[in-house]
């Protein structure tokens, strides 16, 4: 996997949306630090500012790596998460108690996310058709050209190689994209746990509950760790590391089962904050979802094992399939002028 581009080599366009980007990201993250700061938990704005917080950290991580990488997942989280930061700015804005912060908060929200999204949308599609993220994932994803020095029967299985590789890629990067996804959804859970009604009680900030401030600590470091396991096990192709992620995945969809549970009863009760209730409901519900769906993911990258996508992208020589890459790459049937090429057909 190539190490990525440098500021030099990026357009005036996409230096123009990096910049723009992390200016508003890293506004938005100096006001929720604000908010949580003053209010100190004592309202369930604490909580949206903190889930806040978290999805413009993830953010940056998504701007920065899409554009240095040119990759489209990466984008596209980005533009699925400036989706719920306007939504809860905005219902916020609308339903309590308007103040010049807020209304500061939403004018620069609004502007900063059309910007973010509408030109992350621009550039997902410029990196999908220019497909410059696949050969940054190694040589052997150079398309190959016709010899008729080798012959037909030659070319035909290198094309056949190549088209085997860029599908087992295509799934590999489905199942880092569904990982990060994953990680921000328990992260957002994991907050909820504390100031849903459960272990902090908003209005004084004593904690009530402490088995539930435990759990908060263990969603936190197992959505972690199932994000570690996830990468490494495709990396080394690891048995061992799919079989953790599997545990750990077990524990994070019980964990979504039973604050779904938990979020349900307390709907019912009239010292609970609904609001928080229904949010930490729906949140529990797509942790749930989501992890089956991450889950599915890494079955069908488990299945990809062995098949020469390790050696392609991360290196190596510790398979015949190995073997079978660097044979192609070293014989004629590629070149580097067919990349340019390929792309501009």
């Amino acid at each position: 996997m190539t190490p990525g581009r440098n500021c030099s080599q990026c357009s005036r366009k996409e230096i123009l949306y990096l910049v723009g980007s992390i200016s508003g990201l890293l506004t938005g993250l100096g006001f929720a630090v604000y908010g949580i700061i003053t209010d100190r938990f004592r309202s369930e704005d604490s909580s949206f500012l903190f889930v806040f917080a978290v999805n413009c950290c993830f953010a940056l991580i998504y701007t920065v790596k899409g554009v240095k990488h040119e990759d489209p997942y990466d984008l596209m989280i980005l533009v699925l998460s400036v989706a719920p930061i306007v939504l809860y700015v905005t219902i916020d804005y609308s339903s309590n108690r308007q103040t010049e912060y807020k209304e500061v908060r939403l004018i620069l929200c609004l502007m900063f996310s059309l910007f973010i999204g509408s030109f992350g949308i621009y550039f997902l599609v410029q990196y999908l058709k220019s497909k410059n993220f696949i050969t940054n994932y190694g040589t052997s994803f150079v398309p190959p050209s016709r010899s008729d020095a080798l012959g037909h029967s030659n070319f035909n299985a290198a094309q056949k190689n190549y088209d085997n590789l860029k599908g087992y890629l295509r799934t590999m990067l489905l199942f880092y994209f569904l990982l990060s996804v994953n990680l921000q959804c328990d992260l957002s859970a994991a907050v909820f746990t504390l100031t849903s009604g459960y272990a902090i009680q908003l209005k004084s900030g004593f904690f009530i509950h402490k088995d539930m401030f435990i759990l908060f600590f263990a969603v936190m470091i197992i959505a972690a760790c199932a994000f570690i396991f996830g990468h490494i096990s495709i990396k080394y192709e690891s048995k061992l590391c799919v079989f953790f992620f599997g545990m750990s995945s077990v524990f994070l969809v019980a964990t979504g089962m039973y604050l779904l549970v938990q979020a349900a009863e307390d709907i019912n009760k009239t010292e609970v904050d609904h609001k928080l209730s229904v949010i930490t409901l729906f949140t529990a519900i797509l942790m749930v979802f989501l992890r089956i769906i991450t889950c599915t993911g890494c079955y069908l990258a488990y299945n990809n094992f062995g098949k020469g996508l390790k050696q392609a992208v991360y290196g190596g020589n510790n398979s015949e399939q190995s073997g079978l890459i660097e044979r192609d790459w070293n014989n004629p049937l590629y070149s580097s002028t067919d990349v340019q090429n390929s792309y501009s057909s």
